[in-house]
């Protein structure tokens, strides 16, 4: 039976301390705290393992020995123990604490003294053995002297000094914060009451003490709780007080729908829920009119809800977030109620603007994409409130912003902006819905109001910038509504265009609702619609100033007065500058005469580089232009004017934009609005005469500047005259009036000297030239400004040199000047910069319209070329689309290194079956097109074979780099005039995504599969 004790015992033992050895481990480079309790642990094991060593042997030396290393072990492990207790309640730095750590050392060292004296001479305790002698612990203690109860007290003076540590932290700590250091005093005052019964209840009566593991025990316990439990008890305790203590209302719901959780507050703000046991979300989001986990797909989500209490309807702000785990599994549904009462608007209801906008500063990830703003403002409420009172307005207003709430609650959020604009920011929400909600609120509301929607899904986009963005838009369809007060100042522009062209209020009508539909032909966003629609307006602003005579003149224009009219864009852009609610469009005025080719003014801007609303409005005004009386030509026909848009596509403008334009023109037959104003038109009878685009330039002109003669030897403009000695002139040439302005009767009636003829600004610099080069030559040659008699300067290179007048007995100066500004060699030297210009225009354009890759077109370069021989009757055009087979896998085989390379010589080989009049582009990624041309007569099954002929030349190419590699080809024929672009590239993608379905490696044309 003793055996089976010690046996038990020692196993035990054995794995308390084993642990403590692991913990030992893990805490050793946890700092300073760290080391001090693995060194206490480390004391604690050598006195278990000494303790045995001593009950196991029966030699009395051993056992002296074993009992002082074991005492000692003690001391130590005390010692370092209560030294981490002044870490752990952060009293080390406490003075008086330092002067007891100063007495334990003193004390310990004596004890260690006489503990290693004792086997000697037995000066702490006596050793005797057993009687009967037993199976282990044969020795006992015998006698014991002071210096034994010394060591007694030492100990326990340090446990109690552990003890007081612990309490005294617990009295100074608020109670929140007490339960880590009341756990750990309870848990050793367990641990020393069961030392303290084994040492003096049991006493040397029992062979085993079952306290010697204490002490390991101790150390196990401060690791566990301290180092491993205590930061989840707290961490659990703090989250429950956060939770119970945040200013929010916060409820989750488990994947299932049912209620897990809610805090306090949830149950205060969301007082009419009753958070029963069973309540679903589904019912929970009706009760707090929200929509979210069901209506949307979104993982994130805020909106404004509206609750329902006792005292009236409380605004709140809910964040949505559906919980997921790192697999992307459902866990469950949180929501988070904020009160946003103090920040909303006390009429409306809705979020004011500047609560709004510091909400949206700090939390720009917030809004999660895509959102859709709709911004929306009631037509003429400031006269409203002037005429029937602000109390008026004001009703009007809260009953408008009650249908919005109405229409759009659930998902949406709200906020009435600065200027009484009402905005809500709809969550995933499609234009075609927004527009049938805003359908009902017209219905619903009782007057008239504006309003612009706004799209966006880019995930990084700044809410107040959509907001921004959706204002500015409205600004401008404001102004281009006749019932709005702020149409105003756009009524006075047109009030002055209509003196110098009295079809002015036509002309637009016409060119709005044309843009209108072309706007949503060509898939114009943002804020482009209404620019183009204001751009209608003030296209000829810049018309302002020009003399009416030279506008409306019925004969060709003199180069000078052409001059004149080509200043238009540059003053009309000027003038859309000066006022904020234009300068939107000031760059669109500025090019509007650009052409395709660069031929155009004022900067000969071409393809892609002119503005886009630019380009679209240029065919829309020609063919405007084309089919209505000018004061210098009759109307033309409609299919004359179709002809002549064909025959200028790719020179004068875009070719696929006159496609578009042609297509939407070919629906506004059939459109009422549009019908309507033909039928209006009380224009003369229209002549389908020979008139053309290019005849317009000529008649103007023509858009080229004067060309340079071939010669290189030319005569230049020159004035010869002389100056007396106090530099008074008294002779002029003929041609000094004409440079100059001066004739002979004004010198010889009002005199003139040399410096009249110089700027004041100039006079003191070209003095002192003159006086330093007089004084080193008697001839003077260099270059300055001369003023003319009409106040303008003119730029001339001047030659001086004295002479001695023998008539006059006098010395005088012969001056010889010559206008600088209008020579052969500086025109040379103007068309030398243009031609850098275009250069410069070409590489980019090349560097725009080519793929930086490849090297072959981009998709919208390809597209406007192919949009060109489409308009063309005598071309057929072929589509091919081209998609390289498993290129991924090649990719993630290889590298994207080696991937691009591959993709290089995919379009080499392409580029080199083509011919020299074909197109080829990267669509995108690994998808290629091209474009064939033939003549209208050619046959589609020659065209087939040429496809086949492509199709194994390229994919030969390809098998000799890899082996492995294919290719997959689809090809359509445009079969009819009218096809566009977007219609044969649809056709040849269907055609290659038959040839994907059957296996890839093979080319289809239509809905024909070939191997």
């Amino acid at each position: 039976m003793d055996m089976l004790m010690l046996n038990s015992y020692a196993t035990v033992s054995f794995v308390i301390v084993v642990f403590t050895l692991w913990a030992i481990a893990r805490i050793w480079k946890l700092g300073a705290a760290g080391k001090c309790l693995s060194v206490a642990g480390i004391w604690a094991i050598v006195s278990v393992v000494s303790y045995f060593v001593r009950i196991l042997s029966g030699n009395m030396s051993v056992f002296s020995w074993m009992t002082s290393v074991h005492l000692i072990s003690i001391d130590f492990a005390l010692y370092f123990f209560a030294a981490y207790i002044l870490y752990y309640t952060e009293f080390k730095e406490v003075k008086k604490v330092e002067i007891a750590k100063k007495i334990f050392q003193v004390v310990i060292a004596i004890d260690v003294v006489a503990l290693l004296i004792n086997p000697f001479f037995n000066i702490v305790v006596d050793f005797v053995f057993r009687d009967p002698v037993p199976l282990y612990s044969k020795i006992t203690y015998g006698r014991e002297h002071f210096l034994y109860f010394m060591h007694i007290s030492l100990a326990y003076a340090l446990i109690a000094s552990v003890l007081a540590l612990m309490s005294v932290r617990i009295c100074l700590t608020p109670k929140e914060f007490r339960k880590q250091y009341t756990t750990t005093l309870v848990a050793l005052l367990i641990i020393l009451l069961a030392n303290f019964f084994s040492v003096f209840i049991y006493g040397n009566r029992a062979y085993l003490n079952y306290s010697v593991t204490a002490y390991c025990l101790m150390f196990d316990f401060m690791y566990l709780f301290v180092y491993r439990l205590s930061k989840y008890i707290m961490l659990a305790y703090y989250k429950d007080s956060v939770f119970e203590n945040v200013d929010q209302a916060i409820v989750l719901f488990d994947y299932n729908d049912r209620l897990l959780i809610k805090n306090t507050k949830a149950m205060k703000l969301l007082s009419n829920v009753n958070f029963e046991r069973g309540l679903m979300r589904p019912k929970f989001e009706e009760l707090c009119n929200v929509a979210l986990g069901s209506e949307t797909d979104l993982d994130t989500a805020m909106v404004q809800n509206f609750v329902s209490t006792p005292f009236g309807e409380l605004p709140c702000r809910c964040d949505f977030r559906r919980m997921k785990n790192t697999d992307g599994q459902l866990l469950g549904y949180l929501y988070v109620f904020s009160d946003i009462g103090f920040e909303t608007d006390s009429l409306t209801g809705f979020h004011n603007w500047s609560g709004f906008k510091n909400f949206a500063e700090e939390n720009l990830n917030r809004f999660t994409t895509p959102l859709t703003v709709v911004v929306a403002d009631i037509n003429n409420l400031s006269t409203i409130n002037s005429v029937s009172g602000r109390d008026k307005g004001d009703q009007i207003l809260k009953s408008f912003a009650e249908v919005l709430k109405k229409t759009f609650s659930g998902n949406s959020y709200f906020v009435r902006g600065e200027n009484a604009e009402l905005i809500v920011i709809c969550l995933d929400m499609s234009f075609a819905l927004i527009s049938e909600k805003m359908d009902y609120v017209q219905a619903d509301f009782n007057g008239h109001f504006l309003y612009v929607v706004q799209q966006t899904d880019d995930g990084r986009t700044d809410i107040l910038a959509a907001v921004e963005n959706a204002e500015k838009t409205l600004r401008q369809k404001k102004m281009l509504n006749s019932k709005s007060k702020h149409s105003e100042i756009l009524n006075a522009m047109k009030k002055m265009l209509r003196e110098y062209n009295s079809d002015a209020d036509a002309q637009v009508k016409r060119m709005q609702l044309i843009c209108q539909k072309l706007s949503e032909r060509v898939g114009l966003v943002d804020n482009q619609p209404s620019e183009l629609q204001l751009l209608c307006v003030l296209h000829d602003v810049g018309n302002i100033g020009i003399p009416r005579e030279i506008l409306n003149k019925p004969d060709k224009l003199t180069p000078e007065e052409w001059k004149k009219v080509q200043t238009h864009p540059a003053r009309g852009s000027q003038i859309a500058k000066s006022s904020k609610n234009f300068a939107a469009v000031a760059d669109a005025i500025l090019h509007h005469h650009e052409r395709w080719d660069g031929n155009g003014y004022p900067d000969g801007l071409r393809c892609e580089s002119i503005p886009l609303l630019s380009r679209i409005f240029a065919v829309v005004d020609s063919y405007d232009a084309m089919t209505h009386k000018r004061s210098f030509r009759p109307a033309m026909s409609k299919d004359v004017a179709i002809a002549e848009l064909r025959a200028c596509a790719g020179t004068q403008f875009d070719s696929s934009i006159v496609a578009d334009f042609l297509a939407v023109l070919k629906k506004l037959e059939n459109d009422p609005e549009y019908v309507e104003l033909e039928k209006n038109e009380k224009e003369g009878k229209v002549d389908s005469g020979e008139f053309t685009l290019n005849a317009m330039a000529s008649s103007n002109g023509g858009l080229g500047g004067e060309k340079l003669s071939e010669r290189h030897v030319h005569s230049i403009r020159y004035s010869r005259y002389i100056l007396d000695a106090k530099n008074n002139v008294v002779s002029v040439d003929n041609m000094f009036e004409v440079m100059t302005g001066y004739s002979r009767e004004h010198i010889r009636e009002y005199g003139l000297s040399q410096m009249d003829l110089i700027p004041q600004e100039d006079q003191t610099e070209y003095l002192c030239l003159l006086s330093e080069t007089i004084a080193n030559n008697p001839i003077a040659y260099f270059e300055h400004r001369m003023r003319c008699k009409n106040d303008t300067n003119i730029y001339v290179f001047c030659i001086g040199k004295l002479f001695y007048d023998s008539a006059a007995r006098e010395t005088r100066t012969e001056i010889i000047i010559h206008d600088c500004s209008n020579t052969y060699a500086m025109k040379m030297l103007a068309m030398d910069e243009k031609a850098k210009g275009e250069k410069q225009r070409q590489s980019w354009e090349n560097m725009y319209r080519k793929d930086a890759l490849t090297g072959l077109l981009t998709r919208s370069a390809f597209q406007s070329d192919v949009e060109e021989k489409l308009l063309d009757d005598n071309v057929r055009v072929m589509f091919l689309m081209i998609d390289v087979d498993e290129f991924k896998q090649y990719n993630d085989t290889f590298g994207h290194r080696a991937g691009d390379n591959f993709l290089v010589l995919v379009s080499q080989a392409i580029q080199s079956a083509l011919r020299g009049s074909d197109l080829a582009c990267r669509m995108g990624g690994d998808e290629f097109a091209a474009a064939l041309f033939f003549k209208r007569e050619c046959q589609t099954e020659f065209m087939c074979k040429r496809a086949r002929q492509i199709y194994e030349k390229v994919a030969s190419m390809i098998v000799k780099e890899n082996d492995k590699g294919s290719i997959s080809m689809g090809a359509a024929i445009a079969e009819n005039k009218d096809e566009s672009f977007v219609q044969l590239y649809e056709s040849a993608d269907r055609a290659l995504y038959n040839s994907k379905n059957e296996g890839r490696g093979r080319l289809s044309i239509g809905n024909a599969v070939n191997q």
